[in-house]
Formats: C-alpha cells, sequence, structure tokens
C-alpha cells in the first residue's frame, strides 16, 4: 500500500492560536495587519509593488554564486541561479536557525513548501519566474533552542561551551560523536546508512554550523532548485546600513511596531515579540549582545564597548556585519535582499510578522504575502492499523482521550452514563415546587433554589462515578488510544515540533522527501495526515 493523505481544518486540530487560525480563516480583525490576502490575487498585487522597489540582484547573485563556488550544481539549481539575475523573477523565502542535524520535522515542511508554492505559483503566473529560498537564520544566539533533537524518547544533545551565534560555532569532536549515538538507532532501518552517511559528509569538525546546515539541505533540495541563502555576509550587510543607522540614531522601529502590537491586544490576540529601544544586536565572534543608548553613548551589553555618535557611525560604515536585526527587523532585512513575493513561516512567525507591516511601510520595502507553513502528521503503518481498529476518524486524533473514548464506545454503552433526561425531569420539578412555594411565601424560592443546586450537583456526581465505571470496562481501548497518542504527539506536542525528520529518512529515504512535495499544499492551506507505506 502507499501513500495517502487526509486533510483537515486547522481549526480542528486545537493546536494552533486563535490568531493563526482567525488568519486563516480571513477574519476581519486582521486585515490591517497585512498588505495583501494569501491569494493569486495578493501575489499579484505584490508582484507590482515588488516592480516599484527592486532589489540589487547584481550583489545578491554574486554572493549566491560565490556561496555555491567550486560546487556541482544540478540543472535546476543552476538554472534558478542564473534566474535570480532577471528582473522578472521573484523569490518564496522561508527562513528557520540551524537547527542541530535540521531538527524537528517543521523545518524540513517549511522548505519543501517554499519548493511547492514556486512551482505552483509558475504554472499560475506563467510571465514570471519564481525561485525557493531557504533563508539561513545563521545570527541566531539561541544555542539551547538548537542544540538538540529528539529520537522517539530520546534527546541527543549538543553539549558545548561556545557563545554568540549558533551559525558561526564551530563543529568539534563532541558533536561529530552525537553522530554515532545516531547511527546505533536508526543504522538497523533501510536508509539509516544513507542518513547517516550524510550527516557525516556534512558535520566535519572544523567546519561552523552554518556552512554544515548549508550542505545538509543543499543535499536534500539541490535537485529541487532550492538556493539556500547566508546572510551573514559584510556585502549583503552594506546595503542595509541607512536602516541600521537609522535604527541606531532614531529608534524608529519601536513606535511603528508598538502601534500594531496595541492593536493586535486590542483586537483579542496575544503577541509574538515586543520591541527594544534598539532592535539590533552587537555581533562577534563568540557574542551577541544588545545594544543601549544611555545619554549619548551606545553601549553593548554584558561587554565594557561604548561608542559615542562619531565612533558608532563608524563602525557601522566600517563593519555592518557587526550589526545583527533582531526578530522584527530580520525580516525588513530579508526583504531588502530578495524580491520576495511570498514569505512561509510558521504560526509564531506569521505572529511577529504582522506587527511589522508600519515598519515595511515605513521603509517603503513591499512587505510579502504571509503564508502559514504546511503541517503534517505522519502516520506510520502501526498507527494506522491501530486508528482501523479503533474506528478513529483523522479529526478524532487531536480530540481528548476521554472524547476518543466516547467515540469508540457503543451508543447504549453511552447512555448508561448520560442523566440528561434525568436532570431536565429535576429542573421541571424544582420549577413546579418553585411556583407552589412561592404562592405560600416568597421567601421559600431561595431554600427551593439551594436545594435543585444541590440535587443537579449530585447527579453530576453520579454521571462522573458512571463514566468511571465505563472508562474500567473499557480499559484496553484506553491503553490502545493512549500508545497511539504516545506515538502520534510525542511529549504531548504535535509531532512536527518534536520528532527528528532522521528517524523518518531513515526508514523511507527521499522517497519521503519526494511524497511530501507532492502533497504540499500552495495556497491553501489544511493541516495533512499523511499514511506511510
Amino acid at each position: 500500500m502507499g501513500y495517502s493523505a487526509q486533510r483537515i481544518p486547522y481549526r480542528e486540530t486545537r493546536s494552533f492560536s486563535p490568531l493563526v487560525v482567525d488568519y486563516l480563516d480571513n477574519h476581519p480583525s486582521l486585515n490591517t495587519f497585512v498588505s495583501h490576502e494569501v491569494s493569486l490575487r495578493g501575489i499579484n498585487a505584490t508582484i507590482k509593488a515588488r516592480q516599484q522597489v527592486p532589489v540589487d540582484r547584481i550583489l545578491l547573485a554574486n554572493r549566491l554564486s560565490a556561496q555555491y563556488e567550486g560546487m556541482k550544481l544540478p540543472e535546476r539549481l543552476q538554472k534558478n541561479l542564473n534566474l535570480i539575475r532577471q528582473d522578472n523573477c521573484y523569490t518564496v523565502t522561508t527562513a528557520h536557525q540551524n537547527n542541530l542535524f535540521s531538527g524537528p520535522l517543521y523545518f524540513i515542511y517549511k522548505i519543501v513548501h517554499a519548493i511547492a508554492l514556486a512551482e505552483n505559483l509558475k504554472k499560475a503566473i506563467p510571465d514570471c519566474d519564481f525561485v525557493p529560498v531557504f533563508y539561513m537564520g545563521t545570527e541566531d544566539a539561541d544555542l539551547a533552542e538548537l542544540d538538540h533533537v529528539h529520537i522517539g524518547s530520546e534527546k541527543i544533545q549538543w553539549n558545548t561551551n561556545q557563545s554568540g551565534a549558533v551559525g558561526r560555532m564551530i563543529i568539534d569532536q563532541g558533536l561529530v560523536k552525537l553522530i554515532g549515538r545516531m547511527e546505533g538507532q536508526l543504522g538497523v532501518f533501510p536508509h539509516g546508512a544513507e542518513w547517516i552517511r550524510l550527516l557525516r559528509e556534512c558535520y566535519v569538525e572544523g567546519r561552523t554550523m552554518a556552512e554544515a546546515t548549508f550542505l545538509l539541505v543543499h543535499a536534500l533540495f539541490s535537485t529541487q532548485g532550492l538556493l539556500v541563502f547566508l546572510p551573514d555576509h559584510p556585502d549583503l550587510k552594506r546595503p542595509f546600513i541607512p536602516i541600521i543607522k537609522k535604527e541606531l540614531l532614531e529608534q524608529f522601529t519601536a513606535p511603528l511596531v508598538q502601534q500594531q502590537t496595541d492593536a493586535l491586544v486590542t483586537a483579542g490576540y496575544k503577541v509574538q515579540a515586543s520591541p527594544r529601544a534598539i532592535n539590533l544586536f552587537y555581533l562577534q565572534q563568540g557574542s551577541r549582545q544588545r545594544i543601549e543608548k544611555k545619554g549619548e553613548q551606545w553601549v553593548v551589553q554584558g561587554t565594557s564597548q561604548v561608542f559615542d555618535r562619531e565612533a558608532l557611525l563608524e563602525e557601522v560604515e566600517q563593519h555592518p556585519e557587526r550589526f545583527s536585526p533582531n526578530v522584527l527587523l530580520r525580516g525588513l532585512f530579508q526583504c531588502s535582499l530578495l524580491p520576495d513575493v511570498a514569505f512561509i513561516g510558521g504560526g509564531a512567525e506569521i505572529a511577529y510578522w504582522l506587527q511589522v507591516k508600519k515598519l515595511f511601510a515605513a521603509t517603503s520595502i513591499p512587505l510579502p504575502v504571509l503564508v502559514l507553513r504546511n503541517s503534517f502528521l505522519l502516520v506510520e503503518p502501526t498507527c494506522a492499523k491501530r486508528m482501523a481498529n479503533l474506528g478513529l476518524e483523522p479529526g478524532q486524533l487531536f480530540s481528548t482521550s476521554d472524547e476518543q473514548l466516547r467515540s469508540i464506545v457503543s451508543p447504549e454503552t453511552l447512555l448508561q452514563h448520560d442523566l440528561s433526561q434525568q436532570r431536565s425531569a429535576i429542573k421541571q420539578l424544582y420549577q413546579q415546587i418553585k411556583q407552589q412555594g412561592g404562592l405560600l411565601d416568597l421567601t421559600l424560592e431561595a431554600h427551593i433554589s439551594s436545594l435543585e443546586k444541590r440535587s443537579l450537583q449530585g447527579l453530576e456526581g453520579l454521571e462522573k462515578k458512571l463514566w468511571r465505571v465505563i472508562k474500567r470496562k473499557h480499559q484496553e481501548q484506553q491503553q490502545q488510544l493512549q500508545r497511539l497518542h504516545e506515538q502520534l504527539f510525542p511529549n504531548g506536542q504535535l509531532q512536527e515540533r518534536h520528532q527528528h525528520f532522521g528517524y523518518y529518512y531513515a526508514q523511507w529515504g527521499k522517497e519521503l522527501l519526494q511524497q511530501l512535495l507532492v502533497h504540499s499544499q500552495a495556497l491553501t492551506q489544511e493541516f495533512t495526515i499523511l499514511y506511510l507505506p
């Protein structure tokens, strides 16, 4: 039996924030936070905006070519490198940090979605070309988020004393040894040796994490034409100098973002990021620290580095690569370099991109169409069989354990604990008593209401006891449901946020990547349950 898929609305998974599901449903309260809707019409409008604000394509193409220098490139990738120079070529970009060994599954899903959307747009808008780009967040310094992978119940973690931007960290013996640990778990699978060999080729002692991640993503997706973009380079920061200076001298980001942030809160949503007075870090080898203005000086927190105005401006001119955008300025930097018409991000990314529309407008950089990345639940054959035995429908996988049990026990059994008729009868009875008692003395009504409340509470307690009896009689089904949940939702999370891609690659190989591409949606967005053969 081959691969097959079923889809359900994101809202039914109960796993995404109200902001995200409202965004997917085009809720009117969020219309003012985006420039264009998630549709072909929105893409076309963004293309028109992009035509008015061109990027430096020569710089972009030269920098990309330098990244791939000396590498033998597949025909499709070479074609995209050439296309990026053309004025009618646009980018479909996704971004992520350099997680260890690619990290959780959604790292892969993002990239696959970018490839699928670029292909879809070329068919829909043949007069333009669209290139998928993976923008690597090499400057991120949150090592605790990036230094581990989960395979089953085991956490494999890189212990290092290095600090600063993770992309600049050097692969050491300790990291290389982790590949050996993974080999013991994954080597028994049909494609396990292939995955381990790939990791050994990419994660070589002495390389940076950015270089290793570049090689891994290239190995997996180069035949699909994906361009991997490393933005941590002086040549790429130089065009951004005017915005770096504006932020340092005027602190213009915070007021603009705060307006959007306040509006989101007023609309009833939780915000993802809070702007700082200065939304830049000072980046050096082993260090990425906040910049704060104190009086007439600019201070790098956690260091003795202090600049006056003249020294600061000289530093920006001489070393723009030392100024690293935070999460709110990062998208602006990205879109100043790439002719983006669509950005693919996870729920948290969509949330903070909804905070920056005014920031983009103030700098005359077009905001791309914001597309929630595709989500998958990979169901292995053993899980699919268990689902069939239990009679569970795909949407029921996201229900609570009690809701699932109610769906599989017989209607007759359920009726044995359902006391809704008796509850209704008690309410009617006490209503009659209130009417009769009220004729005698109106003060009796409060006493009668109290008696009614105690009766209903007693009935509710009895109903819970009856449900516990039913659960004891269906312990086997409960255990099966629990095992299914542990397999599909490890550590109580969505599988894609926890499990490592290598576990699945080791069993299904590159064919799994192809099937993810086949089943990836472009602009139509639903949660996909993918059954593995």
